[in-house]
């Protein structure tokens, strides 16, 4: 085991008993990933920020049950899904989707293709354009299958890979692979379409 494994285990283990600063420190760690792909989900700061505070609060009450079955981001990961996808059928106003978008090149490399964030522009034509891009990209997305907008979410905004993508959704590597692919391919050809590209 390596030492930020062993680190992060005596850390579970110690919030597990109720150490209230050791929960901290796993909440510090964890709070942009969880927050990412929920929001990935939701496509609303407030209401990803809410699901995110949910996860925690049911993260601390579940803890004491966690076996170490699974990699801890796999069991955070599978929590936050579920959170957010309560959350959606609660709330069937909200719309699913993500903002990453990654390509493969010719040596199987991803390519991560950001868009900045357009309110952080210096220049406001250039933050339109941006903010443009941005809304064709969520736009296009909406076109794709829940399914497929999840897992790129959980590859893209999550940062997970494809084990914990596999162990989240119970699924074979190969499958998350394929599905991924696939949905990667069905959002270019859609921008494609559109004359993103």
């Amino acid at each position: 085991m390596s030492e930020d494994a062993l680190e992060l285990q005596l850390l579970i283990q110690k919030a597990q008993k109720g150490d209230e600063a050791a929960f901290e420190v796993l909440l510090s760690r964890y709070e942009n990933i969880v927050f990412r792909f929920v929001y990935s989900l939701l496509r609303d700061r407030e209401d990803a920020r809410d699901v995110t505070q949910e996860v925690f609060i049911k993260l601390w009450q579940a803890l004491p049950r966690y076996r170490f079955e699974s990699t801890f981001t796999t069991y955070l990961m599978t929590v936050s899904r579920n959170a957010a996808l309560d959350f959606l059928r609660k709330n069937q106003k909200h719309r699913q989707n993500t903002v990453s978008l990654t390509q493969t090149d010719s040596d199987g490399e991803e390519i991560v293709s950001e868009i900045a964030d357009p309110d952080r522009d210096s220049n406001p034509a250039q933050g339109y354009l941006r903010r443009e891009q941005l809304e064709l990209v969520h736009r296009a997305l909406m076109e794709l299958p829940a399914q497929a907008r999840e897992i790129i979410a959980l590859r893209s905004a999550s940062g997970l890979s494809y084990e914990e993508i596999a162990n989240t959704l119970g699924l074979e590597i190969g499958t998350v692979k394929s599905r991924l692919n696939r949905a990667k391919n069905q959002l270019i050809k859609i921008l494609e379409q559109w004359n993103f590209f």
